[in-house]
C-alpha cells in the first residue's frame, strides 16, 4: 500500500480507493501473516530514538507482530472512517 505520503483527502471518491487498498492490504497480510510494516511515521513502530538505533533489546523495531499489524490497520480504517465522517457532514 502506497499513498505517496498523502495525508487522507476530504474527497469521497479517493477515500474510497484508499479504504479499498488499505482492506486489499490488510487482508493479504492476514493471509501471509504479516509480522512488520514500514511506515514513515516511527511512532507507529515505536518512538523515534529507538527506531534511530534500529534495534531494541537485540530485536528489529520495525518487526512488531502480527498483532502489532492488526492494530496498525485498524488505527489507519479508523483514520479513514473519520474522514468519511467529516466528508460527509461538509455534504449536509
Amino acid at each position: 500500500m502506497a499513498w505517496e505520503g498523502q495525508a487522507l483527502h476530504a474527497d469521497i471518491a479517493t477515500l474510497h480507493q484508499m479504504h479499498n487498498s488499505l482492506h486489499k492490504f490488510w487482508s493479504l497480510g492476514r493471509e501471509r501473516g504479516v509480522e512488520g510494516l514500514i511506515s514513515t511515521h516511527a511512532w507507529f513502530v515505536g518512538n523515534f530514538e529507538q527506531h534511530a538505533r534500529g534495534r531494541v533489546d537485540g530485536r528489529n523495531p520495525l518487526l512488531i507482530g502480527q498483532d502489532g499489524f492488526e492494530r496498525m490497520m485498524g488505527i489507519y480504517d479508523a483514520c479513514i472512517d473519520a474522514q468519511f465522517a467529516r466528508s460527509h457532514a461538509r455534504l449536509e
